[in-house]
């Protein structure tokens, strides 16, 4: 079992907001390639002049893991805070590969599709949107690992036309400190 307590706090906008949640964990192995990972409870969100309500909250992850490819299967419910709305409810499910190409370089290739929308029903523009990822990643030397991404993402819900979008980023990963 895991809990947690949040407050969250917004001058002049009158929507403090106040989170509980508890969730009851779970982990298991089924052979040495499958694994289940999960919590599934429940938020309660007590919102300054809207009173309370109870929203469900979990993940689960599905994975499989061998010699050269990891895959998984995620899902996820959470109660996170916003500066107009006070809190959201985010929705996603996804799925994420990794397959190493060399004792040096991974490629890994992920996508997901999130829905927000509040504990209290308030309509939110932009709600939905699907995102697709392709990283590489290279070590170059003990310390130093090359990073690379490029991510499309598209948005959906409330009427919107917005113009899907999309971007990347290379850099280089410096270890510091002992290497054990």
């Amino acid at each position: 079992m895991q809990g947690s307590a949040a407050r969250y706090i917004y001058e002049g906008g009158g929507t403090d907001s106040n989170v509980f949640s508890l969730q009851a964990t779970l982990s298991t192995k089924f052979n040495a390639h499958w694994s289940l990972n999960g919590a599934a409870g429940a938020s309660l969100v007590d919102r300054t002049g809207q009173g309370t309500r109870v929203s469900f909250s979990g993940n689960l992850a599905l994975c499989r893991t061998g010699a050269r490819v990891t895959a998984c299967l995620t899902a996820r419910r959470a109660v996170l805070p916003t500066g107009v709305l006070g809190t959201q409810t985010e929705t996603d499910a996804g799925a994420t590969y990794r397959y190493r190409l060399s004792e040096h370089g991974t490629l890994a290739f992920s996508a997901n599709y999130t829905k927000n929308g509040t504990p209290f029903g308030i309509e939110t523009n932009g709600n939905e949107y699907a995102l697709g990822t392709v990283s590489y990643e290279r070590q170059l030397r003990r310390r130093l690992r090359l990073i690379s991404t490029v991510r499309y993402r598209e948005i959906f819900g409330s009427g919107l036309d917005r113009a899907s979008d999309y971007g990347g980023q290379i850099g280089l990963a410096m270890r510091l400190g002992d290497i054990r």
